[in-house]
């Protein structure tokens, strides 16, 4: 038990560090890219401007460590963790900022420009 937070008992190699982190670290970005796309798709390109989007989060998040990733991608309809949705990202963003579109942009109160 950490801090009077109740683990599940499958996570209990959760907290291991050393070599263990970088899987956990990779399998939190899968998810963040999965759950980005699944954003995205539902409630557009500026999803987290979305009410609606914040309410599917809530939703899909407030279990807490009750659900695991799995469990988080399969109630958005993906069969298991993957990793496409994350090269989707980076492929989208070097091809937009290689080819001078897409990429953030910088505003100031001189106009907007692209960094």
């Amino acid at each position: 038990m950490l801090a009077g937070v109740r683990v599940p008992e499958e996570l209990y190699l959760s907290l291991v560090d050393d070599g263990m982190y970088r899987g956990s670290y990779l399998r939190a970005l899968m998810l963040a890219g999965t759950v980005t796309e699944a954003m995205e798709q539902r409630h557009g390109p500026a999803w987290w401007r979305d009410g609606a989007a914040g309410v599917d989060l809530r939703g899909l998040l407030g279990h807490g460590l009750a659900w695991n990733a799995e469990r988080v991608v399969a109630h958005l309809g993906y069969d298991s963790l993957d990793w496409r949705p994350v090269l989707r990202k980076i492929r989208t963003q070097l091809i937009g900022e290689m080819s001078g579109y897409g990429g953030p942009n910088f505003t100031t109160r001189a106009g907007t420009r692209k960094i």
